[in-house]
């Protein structure tokens, strides 16, 4: 273990969790055997048997565990979802959330980056930061404070054919 090669590390209780988010339903035994085994996990975590869980991004959304003080994210998100739900997991008030990022893609990582803050910041102003008589944002204020961005329409046929612009995006979707 850690503590017995390394003394100075002995209040480190490490463990993981690998797995696979594609299928979260399937029946076989390999997958029945490995949810049991991160269930087993969660709980040492969750009970603080273990305080260093180091997991794949399988943990990103609809697993539940407690508090984390440092979350390092090994890749970068992809797209604003997955670093919501990855920062999401550093929710005590001290905590650090950090992305490696290849020094390649350092550059456009940042501007991703702070677009993802930018947004963040916005829809926490809009929801949280109102008043105690809180009320919802109108669907305009929305689209002012988050689609200020100066994308270029998405013309799937062309510029005179029909086009998708990022307010039309979410609302197209959903429909």
């Amino acid at each position: 273990t850690l503590a017995n090669d390394c003394p100075q590390f002995d209040f480190i209780r490490p463990d993981f969790i690998v797995g696979s988010a594609n299928n979260p339903l399937a029946d076989n035994r390999e997958a029945l055997l490995e949810r049991k085994l991160n269930s087993d996990v969660l709980k040492r975590f969750n009970s603080n048997d273990t305080n260093l869980l180091v997991s794949t991004s399988v943990l990103e959304e609809g697993i539940d565990i407690s508090q984390c003080n440092l979350v390092v994210k090994f890749d970068e998100p992809k797209e604003y979802r997955s670093y919501i739900q990855s920062k999401g997991r550093a929710r005590s008030g001290n905590s650090i959330y950090a992305v490696m990022v290849n020094s390649t893609q350092y550059s456009t990582f940042r501007v991703k980056f702070a677009t993802y803050q930018k947004t963040e910041k916005t829809l926490h102003r809009l929801l949280v930061g109102r008043t105690e008589e809180r009320t919802e944002p109108a669907e305009e204020d929305i689209a002012l404070e988050l689609y200020d961005q100066e994308l270029p329409p998405f013309c799937p046929s062309g510029p005179d054919g029909p086009k998708v612009t990022l307010a039309m995006a979410i609302p197209l979707i959903e429909r």
